[in-house]
């Protein structure tokens, strides 16, 4: 722009001169593009509409203040129009050189370029052909005008490398678009972000911006290919939207644009709405701007909310003008109203919109539709969606014959249509579904045709003229008419005032009062409708049953019925047969291919919803009740009853073993997944759950279509119970709203949680219902009592963790055990017993389940029991239970269940008695090779003598050279636990001396590398025999343990800072230790940091005390007591952990045991 500037005029008159010249050029562009779009279209000319064009550009206030403040945005939008009508009158040098210059101004203005390409190469240019179709322009021609294009913009290119002597103009131009190098608050989106952005992700959000224009360019050209002056109205508006340094002369070029179509203005969606965000917009800008930066009032975050506003506004406008544009293409294109009647819709002309007509087809009738005064004539429905299968969507072509009274102002016309060259009229008589006029007049050849194409489709029994309906009538009168009978009046019920209004909508409404409702017997004795039913002449109708339930006789009904679909008779010729594949909706269907089953209820959704474990399949079903509608927590009205229901279906199932009858898989359904629906009871009760949930007012029975076999078989007693329940205004048939209690989160805070301890320590064992299950350990419930909900934590153990995110990985057995306590505790009645508060505020304590023999489970016990479980020994000791906790683990190891189903039982090697005293100072130069923290922690090191040392790279140097060439296992090679192999290390790809330590599949091995310590599971294929000659030399690398101490538990919080900072203190480098006592192959060291061995007392040990990140070990040190020196400091280290809340005492002491 410092170029361009160079040569503006710099005195005011000529400068506002030159910017008039550019509004008067940009609005004389416009209706020169709306004329050629006029006589495209070959529709008539409308010089006051140019005239509003014009004068709506020149007095755009968005075009206007652009213009007085000498902003080259004018220059900019006069450039685009003059390419864009330039293009639509097919002038392709003039357009393409416009747009090289427009794209040398602003490289946004390369958008551009597609639409008017597709401009100059379209048949019929700019007419409106948004409900047309066209082929696309050739290929060839179209690289021709790229060429062009392309020449150009390098010309310009040259010409302004000569102008200014360099090629800097690029960065002040096309770079300013591209690196965003002044971030002056404008209009846009860009200025904002990128001044609150952190410079290492400014690269990559500049690509992203800058990209982001460009992913609309071939979504819109293809969608609008056949009306390319259309795609560049709708990418000028994306420009307008995401444009780095925007005007407001960018948005009123768009605004403006739309008067060039205003055949889209009856189909915008939210014109209104789109408006009032423009107009919000423009007036809070300056507002804004003014007190930011003028006053100094306001602040960069009210300024750029307004231009998100604005932003907001723009995209609204796109998205409009999209929609609009897109329905446009069903012009031209006929609505079906019924079996002989479309609406049609003409293609819209400029300024017009699409005309519509109503079409009668002529010389036939077709059944009417039914409107609230009547009900549908028989066929109707089929009648009219033959219809519009046949015709919507579809180009068609009608011959007016004669003209009827228009309706609601839309002319009617009695015509002749054709589709492709049929007459419609012959096609409805040959498929039946519609009949000839009479007519008075002497028969044409025309008219013999037609009647011979009706009486085929009569003879065939096509469409209508399957009269089912004629043979019933026939078949009633033959057996009733002029014959004694007794009637037996059952009225119609007053619908219920429920909460759900009309749920019989969607299966035709009970008749109108003054229609009686009855049974008949004739003379035999028989109830007409069963024989009726019997001979596939009549339909059972399932709102009946309420009403019929009384009287009996509704299961010889539904016993005619299904003789008569068996036989496929009259009404159900065309039914097809019942299928018993499990994947097809509406058959039984389940995981086993089982359709009854008994299971265990082990969680409630909603009201009509639940989960029951199927053994046989090994996993639990999720099932609907069949035929039933629960209330919908989401319906404000319903809330309560929602909770009612569910809270019902909790008491009454939860737990229990239950009989599952599938009756029908319902099929998907937008979002929604196929679901087994069924029938629950529970043993020794003949009253299914549903009938009881429903006969006390929490649900009510679904109203199925008439052709929805897919029913629950007690689906009579359903309607009864409901008619029951609303006579007893009962529940949601009450009329009244139930209120949902407001639940009090106890665990949102440490804090907060802390202040209700005492109060549940007090109160000894609390009542709860475990309302969720997050893991195996960890539950939600809730205190109803109280209406409170807590986050609770069984103490004394830790379940292994599972993932809380697609990314994250699962512990080994951390689904079995959520799923475990989720089948044994989830929505159960339970005792809690709280003992203390987390970090987090969750409540630690003990849960305890009453079972059906009147037993009580400890689920800490239960979990550990499964082996789906760790102890947490440091919280266990002090559990008064803790021996039940210690026995169900050991169990759980003896028979390797869960996390122990690899566990390798080690030796028992006793410690060294430590009689004599404490062993004598050894001290000994180490370097810690290997660190392990499962099962629990451990290290290895290797003894820095320089014979071993020597020894062992001596060893390694022809390890290695042996390794180079290729070794192959032997066929039969299968090492076993404790075999000396060599094995590949993962990290190094180098092969190591190893010993294998367990088998873990068929081809994967438990390896430990003898000389490092390290410990990895291995391939076969990287395992080969251990030559005889690297035998010789023992393993460099010793177990070891730290002495006196113990880190913190692996269940802790503070476990993985506890390893993070032996690491960094340990790890790799060169330590001093002295040997405090051995335990078999494992040595208890004390490890001295060199810069700090002023004192024996001084040790990494203390400091990991010290920091409240080990604890002294009792238990596991028995020779703490020959060591009473040190083991004083380690108290005083323990002490000052706890004064000054480090580590694990951060909120307090947890571990009174040590003092």
């Amino acid at each position: 722009m410092t170029a361009f500037s160079t040569y503006l005029p710099s005195s005011e008159l000529p400068s506002a001169l030159l910017w008039t010249l550019f509004d008067g050029l940009g609005a004389w562009c416009l209706v020169k593009i709306y004329r050629a779009r006029v006589a495209a279209s070959r529709a008539p000319a409308n010089p006051k509409w140019e005239q509003l064009i014009g004068l709506l550009y020149l007095l755009n206030p968005y075009l206007l203040l652009p213009n007085l403040a000498r902003s080259t945005a004018s220059l900019e939008n006069a450039v685009a129009l003059a390419a864009i009508m330039f293009g639509a009158e097919k002038r392709a040098s003039a357009a393409l050189l416009l747009l090289a210059i427009l794209t040398h101004i602003s490289l946004h203005g390369i958008l551009l370029l597609p639409p008017v390409v597709l401009l100059l190469l379209h048949s019929t240019g700019p007419a409106s052909s948004l409900g047309q179709t066209s082929e696309y322009p050739a290929s060839r021609s179209a690289l021709k005008l790229l060429a062009q294009y392309s020449g150009y913009t390098a010309l310009l290119a040259c010409v302004s490398t000569m102008v200014c002597g360099d090629w800097k103009w690029l960065e002040r131009t096309w770079g300013a678009f591209l690196f965003l190098p002044d971030l002056t608050p404008n209009p846009g989106l860009w200025w904002y972000f990128f001044t609150e952005m952190f410079d290492h992700f400014r690269p990559f959000f500049l690509v992203a911006f800058s990209m982001h224009p460009l992913t609309y360019l071939i979504p819109v050209c293809t969608k609008f290919k056949h009306d390319p002056l259309y795609a560049a109205f709708i990418l000028q508006g994306v420009v307008a939207t995401f444009k780095p340094y925007p005007t407001l002369a960018d948005p009123g070029l768009f605004i403006v644009m739309f008067s060039l179509f205003p055949e889209v203005f009856p189909y915008l969606r939210h014109p209104i709405v789109t408006i009032l965000l423009h107009m919000h917009a423009a007036l809070l800008l300056p507002l804004f701007h003014s007190l930011w930066l003028s006053q100094g009032t306001g602040n960069a975050n009210f300024y750029y909310a307004t231009t998100l506003v604005f932003g907001l506004a723009m995209a609204a406008t796109v998205m409009d003008a999209v929609w609009a544009g897109l329905r446009i293409g069903f012009g031209g294109k006929p609505t079906c109203l019924s079996g002989d009647t479309l609406v049609l819709r003409s293609r819209p002309a400029p300024g017009q919109p699409p005309k519509e007509r109503i079409a009668h087809i002529a010389e036939v009738t077709a059944p009417r539709l039914g409107s609230s005064q009547r009900d549908d004539e028989p066929f109707a429905f089929e009648s009219r969606e033959y219809l519009r299968a046949l015709t919507v969507g579809k180009e068609i072509t009608f011959e007016s014959t004669y003209s009827v009274p228009a309706n609601d102002g839309v002319p009617r016309d009695v015509g002749i249509v054709t589709l492709n060259g049929q007459d419609l009229t012959i096609e409805l008589l040959k498929n039946g579904w519609a009949k000839l006029k009479e007519n008075k007049r002497e028969a044409t050849d025309e008219d013999i045709q037609r009647r011979a194409i009706e009486a085929d489709a009569k003879t065939n029994s096509r469409g209508i003229w399957n009269a089912a309906g004629i043979v019933a009538k026939a078949f009633v009168e033959l057996r009733l008419l002029q014959r004694p009978v007794t009637v037996t009046l059952l009225s119609v019920p007053p619908p219920p005032a429920a909460a759900f209004g009309s749920l019989a909508s969607d299966s035709g409404a009970p008749a109108a009062a003054t229609t009686f409702i009855g049974t008949c017997i004739h003379a035999q004795g028989g109830n007409i409708a069963e024989p009726l039913a019997a001979a596939g002449l009549a339909k059972v109708l399932e709102w009946h049953a309420g009403m019929l339930s009384s009287y009996g006789g509704l299961e010889a009904l539904r016993a005619a019925e299904k003789s008569a679909k068996e036989k496929r008779l009259k009404l159900h010729s065309t039914t097809a047969q019942p299928s018993t594949g499990p994947q097809k909706p509406g058959a039984p269907a389940g995981p086993s291919q089982r359709t009854e089953f008994e299971g265990q209820v082990i969680r409630i959704w909603s009201g009509d919803q639940i989960s029951v474990w199927d053994d046989a399949a090994g996993k639990d079903r999720r099932l609907q009740l069949s035929s039933v509608r629960g209330p919908r927590a989401n319906d404000p009205k319903q809330a309560g009853y929602a909770a009612e229901a569910k809270e019902f279906l909790r008491k009454k199932l939860i737990g229990k073993t239950v009989t599952v009858k599938i009756d029908f898989v319902r099929p998907p359904e937008g979002e929604y997944e196929s679901r087994d629906c069924a029938t629950i009871t529970l043993p020794g009760q003949k009253t299914s759950v549903a009938e009881q949930l429903i006969e006390r007012g929490l649900a009510t029975a679904v109203r199925h279509r008439r052709d929805d076999e897919n029913r629950s078989p007690d689906y009579d007693k359903l309607i009864a119970a409901e008619q029951a329940a609303a006579s007893g205004t009962k529940g949601l048939h009450s009329g009244k709203d139930v209120a949902i209690p407001r639940i009090v989160n106890v665990s949102e805070t440490h804090s907060k949680a802390s202040q209700f301890l005492p109060s549940y320590k007090r109160s000894g064992k609390i009542p709860a219902i475990v309302d969720y299950v997050a893991a195996g350990s960890r539950f939600k419930l809730l205190l109803s009592r109280d209406n409170q909900s807590i986050t609770f934590v069984l103490s004394g153990i830790r379940a292994p963790r599972t993932a809380r995110n697609p990314s994250e990985k699962a512990e080994p057995c951390g689904e079995e055990s959520s799923q475990f306590s989720t089948r044994r505790y989830l929505q159960r009645d339970v005792e809690v017993h709280i003992e203390a508060v987390d970090k987090t505020g969750g409540f630690i304590g003990t849960l305890y389940l009453t079972k059906p023999d009147k037993t009580v489970e400890n689920a800490a016990v239960a979990l550990t029991q499964e082996g789906l479980a760790f102890v947490h020994h440091h919280s266990a000791e002090n559990l008064p239970w803790s021996r039940q906790l210690f026995d169900a683990e050991e169990s759980a190891k003896a028979a390797k269940r869960g996390v122990w189903k690899h566990y390798v039982e080690e030796a028992e090697v006793e410690v060294v008695e430590q009689d004599a005293g404490a062993l004598k100072t050894q001290y000994i130069d180490v370097i810690v090779s290997d660190v392990r923290t499962a099962p629990q922690f451990g290290f290895s090191v290797q003894i820095l003598n320089n014979e071993g040392i020597a020894n062992l790279e001596k060893l390694m140097r022809e390890f290695s050279l042996h390794h180079r060439a290729a070794i192959k296992a032997p066929p039969s090679f299968s090492p076993k636990p404790g075999d000396l192999v060599s094995a590949r290390f993962s990290a190094d790809n180098s092969w190591y001396r190893a010993k294998i330590r367990k088998i873990v599949g068929k081809t994967e091995y438990d390896v430990v590398f003898i000389d490092y310590g390290n410990q990895e599971t291995v391939s076969l294929t990287n395992i080969r025999p251990l030559d005889d000659k690297f035998r010789a030399l023992a393993g460099q690398a010793q177990d070891a343990r730290l002495s006196f101490v113990k880190l913190s538990d692996v269940s802790s919080d503070y476990f993985d800072d506890a390893i993070e900072r032996f690491r960094s203190i340990c790890e790799g480098r060169k330590l001093i230790a002295n040997i405090d006592a051995r335990e078999g192959p494992v040595l208890h060291l004390r490890l001295i940091d060199p810069e700090d061995a002023g004192s024996p007392t001084n040790s990494i040990n203390a400091q990991l005390v010290r920091e409240g990140l080990a604890i002294i070990d009792r238990k596991g040190c028995k020779y703490l007591s020959s060591y009473p020196q040190i083991f004083k400091r380690l108290q005083e280290d323990a002490a000052e952990a706890k004064r000054s809340r480090s580590g694990m005492y951060e909120f307090g002491d947890i571990s009174p045991e040590d003092d």
